[in-house]
């Protein structure tokens, strides 16, 4: 279970969070199951990672696609290699182990690589007749799905962020006013430590009337000057 998280359900998670665009994450997903279903199993990946790499794909997704898609492509090895046999007319090859063994024993060494490379070639061919248009197929019904989805996520992100910008606005707000209430009592006059006596009927510190007749006259001070 921890091996299908990690190696399938990681990357997709990554792919779709990754900030790619529709176009680039729907090619994506076409190339890795067109080339994952190649009929030259263990070779896939390589072939996965060719078409990754010049189109800025995203390396991981393909290779987790390729991953879950092996035994859909070992089952469709025989299919594939009968359509290339029909397409170029040539004599089907054997595919029971037993036939086929005693197939290329009996051709020798050097006529059994050309065999099994004339198999591998139809198989190919047959492959590419099929997946050609399965592959624009798969393109256009993907992209709206993939549209979608991306702007969804970009939304819940954006409503996020929004989340945590007003979160910072007021955290900043509140300093702001902590700040002016400080830069107010800063004033040049010490602080008498008065905080009121509500039990003696006193709420204000007696200092504040000098202190208001000291910045009224500097107040006046100034203007005169000017």
């Amino acid at each position: 279970m921890n091996f299908f998280r990690q190696k399938v359900i990681a990357p997709v998670q990554q792919a779709f969070s990754a900030g790619l665009t529709p176009h680039h994450l729907t090619l994506t997903l076409t190339l890795a199951v067109t080339h994952g279903l190649i009929p030259l199993p263990g070779l896939t990946g390589l072939f996965c990672l060719a078409v990754a790499i010049p189109f800025g794909l995203n390396t991981p997704l393909m290779q987790a696609i390729n991953l879950m898609l092996t035994p859909i492509d070992l089952a469709l090895c025989p299919p594939f290699m009968r359509l290339g046999e029909k397409v170029l007319r040539l004599e089907p090859l054997p595919l029971s182990p037993s036939q086929l063994w005693g197939f290329l024993k009996e051709q020798g060494f050097r006529a059994a690589i050309g065999t099994v490379m004339q198999a591998a070639g139809c198989a190919v061919l047959g492959w590419a007749i099929v997946m050609t248009p399965v592959g624009f197929a798969i393109y256009y019904a993907l992209k709206p799905v993939v549209t979608k989805v991306l702007r969804k996520k970009d939304a819940l992100r954006s409503s996020e962020s929004d989340v945590l910008l007003g979160d910072a606005q007021d955290d900043s707000f509140g300093v702001n006013i902590d700040d002016e209430r400080t830069s107010d009592n800063n004033d040049g006059w010490p602080d008498d430590g008065w905080e009121g006596n509500d039990a003696w009927g006193v709420t204000e510190s007696p200092l504040l009337p000098i202190k208001a007749a000291r910045r009224n006259s500097s107040r006046s001070s100034v203007g005169n000057k000017d």
